[in-house]
């Protein structure tokens, strides 16, 4: 089996381990590992076919292809070429745009915080102050802000490049939310993320972190969650509202550091044996 490990060029130095942490997994388990650098791929259509150019010459295509670049409109060229993409078209759509993912699990009567997605500049004052305003596309924490009024609102809204923007109430518990780990249909890891200083529990702007027990009517929500998605891996995101967890975002392009660091779970490896069994291939026995 031959698989494509995709990354944006500026994300590869950063993330060098965990790429290696691929390769090594693949070698064990007799896959065709490549790394490949997604400004290098071209998507084209030729003679009306959909096809995939690399460094601007034809490329033998794999099997699968994990795409930790952030492009649904990639995954998407990936797919009708051919290949099997995780995470699919689907996941990386609304894992990319919170404004489609609101709207989604809205429809599929998901509980979370109020929200209004729109322009920046189209923004009414729906709910009373604070609130919690974020560009659609941010990540990691970036480009959220807890505003207090319109003036602030509005010198927030000049730090957000983005035009298209999710203005929500705030959660009671502010500073604390949960990421839940996904493979598959399988609950990986839950991992509790606090911070007292930042109303932004993100691991990655200093919060604290430590392993997490659902409660069953949280579990029920999770596989509720699970059950509407064909996920590969992702991180589930939920804040905390009157004790009860509500939906924040899907992170499709996930996180691992604060995983290893609570944890020893093989993310990695459980990842690839998911993938294998999708194509009716066994996983190594372990010893």
């Amino acid at each position: 089996m031959t698989l494509w490990l995709l990354y944006d060029r500026q994300d590869i130095e950063k993330n060098i381990r965990y790429i290696e942490m691929y390769r090594k997994a693949c070698e064990e388990r007799a896959v065709t590992f490549s790394l490949i650098v997604t400004q290098k791929l071209s998507m084209t259509v030729c003679e009306g076919k959909i096809t995939v150019l690399y460094e601007d010459q034809p490329v033998a295509l794999p099997e699968a292809a994990v795409c930790r670049d952030r492009n649904p409109l990639l995954t998407k060229q990936l797919e009708y070429a051919g290949i099997k993409v995780f995470n699919n078209s689907f996941v990386a759509d609304l894992g990319n745009d919170k404004a489609k993912a609101y709207q989604y699990f809205a429809h599929k009567r998901i509980p979370m915080m109020n929200s209004c997605f729109c322009k920046k500049d189209a923004y009414r004052d729906c709910f009373p102050y604070p609130v919690v305003v974020k560009s659609c596309c941010g990540h990691g924490g970036s480009e959220v802000f807890l505003v207090k009024n319109r003036q602030e609102y509005e010198n927030a809204c000049r730090k957000i490049r983005s035009e298209d923007v999710v203005v929500q109430e705030v959660a009671s518990e502010v500073g604390k939310d949960l990421r839940v780990y996904v493979i598959g249909k399988e609950i990986i890891a839950c991992i509790l993320r606090q911070s007292d200083c930042d109303f932004r529990s993100n691991f990655s702007l200093g919060g604290r972190t430590s392993v997490y027990t659902l409660k069953e009517k949280e579990k029920e929500l999770v596989e509720t969650i699970i059950g509407l998605f064909d996920f590969g891996l992702v991180g589930i995101d939920f804040v905390f509202h009157h004790g009860e967890m509500r939906f924040n975002e899907i992170e499709d392009v996930v996180g691992a550091r604060m995983l290893y660091k609570n944890t020893d779970v093989d993310l990695v490896g459980k990842y690839l044996d998911h993938i294998l069994g999708f194509f009716g291939k066994n996983a190594p026995e372990t010893k």
